[in-house]
């Protein structure tokens, strides 16, 4: 692994070099969608003009490390919202903060409900 590789393909997919940049966002139309658009290493500043022109208000960027075949695996850069990207998926994956969220929405549903029942 780790190795530019010649995939053959049916519908042209292309081989990636590593450290190759991906820009993703979701369609705001359509969330099923997952659009991404792939740059050169040393284009970060071409990919953040993209960014600037098509107006994508939230984004991430992954950078190729590496690749075998039909195998590729992404590192998630710090650009567009990677901190909302972690710190939901720490959320989601942490049965803890879940409980905790949970505990303090019940808290403050009961402290509405004593309010109003004066």
């Amino acid at each position: 692994m780790g190795r530019r590789v010649a995939i053959p393909t049916r519908g042209g997919s292309p081989s990636y070099p590593i450290g190759t940049l991906k820009l993703t966002w979701v369609n705001p139309q359509n969330f099923t969608t997952l659009e991404s658009k792939m740059f050169r290493v040393d284009e970060l500043p071409t990919l953040m003009d993209e960014v600037q022109r098509n107006k994508i208000k939230k984004f991430l960027v992954f950078k190729l490390v590496e690749n075998d075949q039909n195998y590729y695996k992404w590192e998630l850069q710090p650009q567009g919202n990677f901190k909302e990207f972690n710190f939901g998926m720490s959320i989601y994956e942490n049965r803890f903060y879940q409980v905790l969220i949970l505990a303090i929405l019940g808290f403050s549903i009961y402290g509405i409900y004593k309010a109003f029942k004066k």
